[in-house]
């Protein structure tokens, strides 16, 4: 089967959480995976009526080839300098051939 290829990198993040030097959790986002794919705006209008409330958020798709990944970990997808939360990771048909990554742009310090 033919690859989807790509024209951006992706930095799949997950949460991970630490002690400091008085011994409270510390939460940070941690790079677990790096993949190349298509990063592309929403229209707004999906066809997922039973997400119909989450998928609202949404305001980007990343698509790329499937790769061995904990899906249930990643929460942040890091792409061109901008970060995106997932909203809802999907894998359309169970094929194994793509993902489908919906996200929503979230505002960084300083940008």
């Amino acid at each position: 089967m033919k690859k989807i290829g790509g024209n951006v990198i992706a930095e799949f993040q997950a949460m991970t959480v630490s002690k400091n030097e008085i011994g409270e959790d510390v939460e940070s986002l941690k790079t677990v995976a790096k993949h190349i794919g298509f990063l592309d705006l929403s229209s707004g209008n999906s066809s997922y009526e039973k997400y119909r409330t989450k998928m609202e958020e949404v305001t980007h798709v990343f698509i790329c080839d499937t790769f061995n990944i904990d899906r249930s970990k990643v929460t942040r997808l890091s792409i061109k300098e901008s970060a995106y939360d997932v909203v809802y990771f999907d894998e359309p048909v169970g094929f194994g051939y793509h993902f489908e990554i919906f996200l929503k742009r979230v505002e960084q310090y300083g940008s």
